[in-house]
C-alpha cells in the first residue's frame, strides 16, 4: 500500500510540475547594428515564451546608473532612483501597454536627447493573467539591450 501511495504522489508531483511553462524573456536589437546617433529609434524584439494562462500585457526600459554614461539622469532631468550605487536605477520611459490580442514583439524607443556613449539597458515586460487580470498574479521579467550612442 505504501508504494502505490508513493507511486500517486510522485505521479501527482509531475503531472502539477510538469504543466507549469517557464517565463522567459530575450530582447535583441533588431537589425545588424549595435551604434547608433543620438537621437535615433532603437528597436528591438522581444521573444518570449510564458504559460497559455497568460499574456505578454506591456513593456518599459530603464538604466542602471553604473550601466550608463554619467551625463544620463541631467541630460534627460530625470530623478536617479537608489541609495546603493549599484542599484541606483534611472527610469526613462512610462509603461507601454498591448491592448489584449495585440501584442507585438518588436518595439522600439527614442534616444531623443540621449548623451553619447555606451548603454546597458533593461527591458521589463508584465505577463498577466487572461482571464483574471489581477496584480497579484503579474510576472515581470527582464531581459538587457546593449548599445552605443555616437556622431
Amino acid at each position: 500500500m505504501k508504494k502505490v501511495f508513493l507511486f500517486l504522489l510522485l505521479l501527482s508531483a509531475v503531472t502539477v510540475f510538469g504543466q507549469q511553462k517557464a517565463y522567459s524573456l530575450k530582447a535583441t536589437l533588431v537589425g545588424e547594428k549595435d551604434i547608433f546617433a543620438p537621437g535615433d529609434m532603437i528597436k528591438f524584439k522581444m521573444t518570449y515564451t510564458c504559460p497559455e494562462t497568460h499574456r505578454m500585457a506591456g513593456w518599459y526600459v530603464m538604466g542602471y546608473t553604473k550601466n550608463l554614461p554619467a551625463s544620463f539622469p541631467a541630460a534627460l532631468n530625470v530623478k536617479v532612483r537608489g541609495k546603493d550605487p549599484n542599484w541606483q536605477a534611472v527610469h526613462f520611459t512610462t509603461w507601454k501597454w498591448f491592448p489584449k490580442g495585440k501584442e507585438k514583439d518588436v518595439v522600439e524607443f527614442s534616444t531623443k536627447g540621449w548623451p553619447e556613449g555606451d548603454y546597458q539597458i533593461s527591458v521589463t515586460t508584465i505577463f498577466r493573467n487572461k482571464v483574471k487580470s489581477e496584480t497579484k498574479t503579474d510576472k515581470y521579467i527582464g531581459s538587457d539591450l546593449v548599445f552605443t550612442l555616437e556622431k
